[in-house]
């Protein structure tokens, strides 16, 4: 986790449990699709493990994205990460940060992954 104060947002870097690393930004009482989701992608953790779009044939995403939470009346829309890799791309992520040095304007206010 970590806080960028002149935001005031709280990221957290998010290991997969499979296929995806992800990104997400806190907000409260948002629900980021743990266990059903990884990534953006739909998690089959009863069968296989695998998201949608590895399943054979590929499984299409829900029409309406809504998960049933033990304790809660309504099902509740799932919060999406800012931002996602495959493990095509890398393993795990490990820690990050936003960048807000005077060293390298380009990249003040942008998300630096490490992995």
């Amino acid at each position: 986790m970590n806080w960028d104060i002149a935001s005031k947002t709280l990221l957290v870097n998010d290991i997969g449990l499979h296929y995806w690393e992800e990104i997400d930004i806190v907000t409260k009482g948002a629900n980021y699709g743990y266990s059903e989701r990884e990534g953006d992608e739909q998690v089959f953790v009863d069968s296989t493990g695998k998201t949608g779009s590895l399943m054979v044939p590929p499984v299409a995403f829900p029409d309406r994205d809504l998960l049933h939470v033990d304790g809660i009346d309504e099902p509740v829309a799932p919060v999406y990460p800012a931002a996602v890799y495959s493990h095509w791309e890398g393993d795990s992520i490990g820690s990050g940060f936003v960048y807000r040095g005077k060293q390298m304007p380009q990249l003040r206010g942008k998300y630096i992954s490490m992995t």
